[in-house]
């Protein structure tokens, strides 16, 4: 904060007071800001990262409710103050919700190019597919001891039919 801060005493003194207060206000905002993408590096969160990345984001909502209130908070925003924490306690990190996610792709298409790089559309669309499917669907699926928070318990695609009903019991008992 000291740097956005130390170019604020630089300004003219010709701006108001009320400018001057508005204009840490948003440098303040800012650094908030900059405290929370600290936390969106490209690895994984160890719980106390998540705990702590948990409380910068609600220290710049809060700043934001109080100095702020009339400005609107467009898509990234929503994202990042309603949905980043449960997708950080879910997968272990934001790479997705920030730049360096994308860009770290980069180097995942770097190494898998010689995958993508046949002639025949055909090849290269059930390449796209698959790797979509393994990387994506796959990741989604509940596993079965998640089942039935998930209600997926009569689903084909996550159980193998094994003869046995939920209490475990066999379908051929009768008893």
């Amino acid at each position: 904060m000291r740097h956005t801060h130390a170019i604020l005493d630089c300004l003219p003194p010709a701006l108001s007071m009320e400018q001057r207060t508005r204009a840490r206000q948003i440098t303040t905002a800012l650094d908030l800001l900059k405290q929370v993408q600290d936390c969106t590096e490209s690895k994984f969160l160890s719980p106390d990262e998540i705990e702590e990345l948990e409380a910068r984001i609600d220290r710049l909502l809060q700043h934001m409710r109080e100095y702020m209130p009339d400005e609107t908070v467009k898509q990234k925003g929503h994202m990042l103050f309603r949905h980043a924490m449960e997708f950080a306690r879910q997968w272990g990190n934001l790479s997705w919700f920030s730049e360096q996610g994308i860009e770290s792709l980069h180097a995942v298409y770097r190494r898998q190019a010689e995958r993508y790089k046949m002639k025949d559309l055909r090849r290269q669309v059930f390449m796209l597919r698959w790797n979509f499917s393994q990387c994506v669907l796959e990741a989604r699926q509940p596993q079965p001891e998640d089942a039935e928070e998930y209600e997926f318990r009569d689903n084909p695609v996550y159980f193998e039919e094994d003869g046995e009903d939920d209490e475990g019991d066999s379908e051929d008992d009768d008893t």
